[in-house]
């Protein structure tokens, strides 16, 4: 399999219920050769809208992260568990994707592993963690992952004043 047809395969996906009304299947960004992959949750409203992960408030506050320690965005391949925003409907408030809709579009993930080959995995939030060891175990991935807190939850904290920010910069370092 090669990068388009992983993109077409995926891109209109409806394994799921969430993939069936979504406005956009956010599958990822970054570059094709990306030594590190960043594995968050699953999109919000904004990524939604837009078709890209990590670019609403927690995004740009991630994004302020990375230029913080010296990772350039460009240089990261992005993606979530879930390629679409889990909600009931598209005005609803933005939720945790489900253990069945993860488990749906981890054949995705593992695709895009094989295809990237990264040398490092950040997992980002919660269920990142946890779901995305649970992938890695099964698919016997060997390889560098480092575990950060998710930019919403620092924000819900204060942001950058919130007690966790040092420890996630200093996560960050360790990618790099």
């Amino acid at each position: 399999m090669n990068w388009t047809q992983w993109h077409d395969k995926w891109i209109h996906c409806t394994k799921c219920p969430i993939g069936g009304w979504a406005h956009r299947h956010v599958l990822g960004t970054g570059p094709n050769d990306s030594e590190i992959l960043v594995v968050g949750e699953a999109p919000g409203r904004t990524e939604d809208v837009l078709g890209e992960p990590f670019v609403g408030r927690a995004g740009r506050l991630f994004n302020e992260m990375l230029r913080e320690v010296g990772l350039e965005r460009s240089k990261l391949f992005i993606t979530n568990l879930v390629a679409c925003r889990p909600c009931e409907d598209a005005n609803a408030l933005n939720r945790a994707p489900s253990e069945l809709e993860v488990q749906k579009c981890s054949s995705r993930l593992e695709e895009l592993l094989w295809l990237l080959k990264p040398k490092v995995i950040l997992l980002v939030g919660r269920q990142a963690q946890q779901y995305g060891h649970e992938l890695l175990l099964r698919v016997r991935w060997v390889g560098r992952v480092e575990h950060l807190v998710h930019p919403a939850a620092l924000l819900r904290q204060g942001g950058r004043n919130a007690p966790g920010y040092a420890k996630a910069l200093k996560t960050l370092v360790t990618v790099k």
